[in-house]
């Protein structure tokens, strides 16, 4: 049987995809804008301004001596002396609105390289997983089945949801272009943040179908082994959700700050974060399809192979003599990884931004700490994938262990790397804010505890 190989090649054409979605929206922006200054309705303005100052001839008296204030008082504030030589000599946050830090920038490229750190995992972990045997022909045979019949649903689904991408575009572009009722790089920032939800679906479900039956042979040998497959082939969409989305909003943030150099001082944090959150819209309309649409086929899947298997030919459930069988694993991979994929980077991708969003609106007096603020929760979150990926190293297990042993290896991971980002984030607010904001520390520790109760609770 040919061996399937991660598709490296399509995966750095659509980074090369994303990158060029990022990069254009803000050029066209700028053109935009520039016609808009050179337009009719520009110059009537500046000729209405010149009649203005024409009309004023007569107070030449007044107007000298507001001149002479006005550079008196521009000398001591340290601002331009006359509308002429507007931006002359302002520094670079006075032009553009943001306010440029080391500290931010430092952040942002450790945010940056974690994430490519993230998808190297993923690719690593799917290589190491694809080398491990598929089992008997049997094993083979039937994991094949369920991988045509996930990637044929998928990709029907795509194809229904691209329709109605492209109808909310298009509707996106004729408010942004046509009305100029919003940011004309909206539309760009929805279609990105839905392509990435659906890519991480369809790569967690290809990792999935691979491997069942990998995980079911190796933990025929040893349940440490089988253990092992079963949690890093889990790894592999976890690290695909999380490199791709701090990757894409690593990217859109230094693509809207470096368009921020021409679109002049309006053009500030606040309205960067407001473009960025209609990228997690985009992602949260794909991953409505995905678990929408993946839930209600599995449970279909579910109850009509049970029908059939139990009621009419009683055989035991998810026997592999009754087809319905394959029809509902079909089910459990498009509903419960390919949806799940797709919510969890619409999840994870607003958390991030959300919380940009409210540095931005928090430090609204202080440009350093409003533009550090912004960056915070990418470098948390670059960080936290390290340590996810040292925490996938923690888990393991010996032979013959029990469930309750099991549990503890997985719980070693979660509480090694839980306990890793709280020191972490503690320096990162330290780093970038300061120990006056150290609440934020505090509320970081309150969500960490909240969710291991929660996910001790479900256990």
């Amino acid at each position: 049987m040919k061996r399937s190989r991660f598709p490296i090649k399509s995966l750095v054409l659509l980074v090369i995809f994303a990158a060029l979605l990022v990069f254009i929206p803000p050029i066209l922006s700028t053109e935009t804008d520039e016609e808009g200054e050179n337009s009719p309705g520009a110059a009537v303005e500046t000729a209405g301004t010149a009649e203005d100052g024409t009309s004023a001839e007569g107070n030449d008296e007044d107007t000298s001596e507001d001149a002479v204030d006005t550079r008196t008082g521009s000398d001591e504030e340290g601002a331009p002396g006359s509308g002429e030589q507007e931006g002359v000599g302002k520094p670079e946050d006075e032009k553009t609105g943001i306010r440029d830090t080391a500290k931010g920038w430092i952040s942002w490229a450790i945010a940056i390289g974690c994430a490519v750190v993230g998808l190297v995992f993923a690719i690593r972990f799917y290589q190491s997983l694809m080398q491990e045997s598929e089992g008997t022909d049997r094993m083979k045979e039937i994991a094949a089945h369920v991988r045509e019949g996930a990637g044929a649903y998928l990709k029907r689904q795509y194809t229904t949801v691209s329709i109605v991408f492209i109808f909310l575009v298009a509707f996106f572009c004729f408010l942004a272009f046509g009305l100029g009722v919003m940011s004309r790089i909206v539309p760009f920032a929805f279609l990105t943040g839905g392509f990435f939800s659906g890519l991480c679906g369809y790569f967690g479900m290809k990792t999935a179908t691979n491997a069942s039956a990998r995980t079911t042979h190796a933990a025929r040998h040893s349940l440490d082994r089988g253990l092992r497959v079963a949690f890093r082939s889990g790894a592999v969409m976890g690290l695909i959700v999380v490199g791709f989305g701090l990757l894409d909003i690593t990217l859109w943030f230094l693509g809207l700050n470096i368009a921020s150099r021409w679109l002049g001082s309006d053009f500030d944090l606040q309205k960067i974060t407001v473009i960025m959150l209609n990228f997690g819209m985009g992602a949260s309309t794909q991953a409505l399809f995905a678990r929408v649409g993946g839930g209600i086929f599995t449970k279909a899947a579910d109850v009509g192979a049970d029908l059939v298997g139990k009621i009419e030919a009683g055989i035991p459930e998810d026997d592999p003599r009754n087809p319905a069988t394959i029809a509902d694993n079909v089910g459990d991979n498009v509903g419960d990884v390919a949806g799940m994929g797709a919510d969890l980077y619409e999840s994870y991708c607003g958390s991030i931004l959300a919380s940009a969003t409210l540095a931005a609106a928090a430090f609204i007096g202080s440009r350093d700490l409003q533009f550090n603020g912004v960056i915070l929760p990418m470098l948390i979150a670059g960080v936290g994938i390290l340590l996810s990926i040292v925490g996938v190293f923690l888990v393991r297990t010996k032979e013959g262990a029990s469930m309750k042993e099991l549990m503890r290896s997985l719980n070693n991971g979660l509480w090694g790397s839980s306990a890793l980002i709280v020191v972490v984030s503690f320096f990162a607010i330290w780093f970038l804010l300061g120990l006056d904001y150290l609440g934020l520390w505090v509320a970081i520790i309150v969500g960490l505890i909240a969710g291991m109760i929660i996910g001790k609770g479900t256990e």
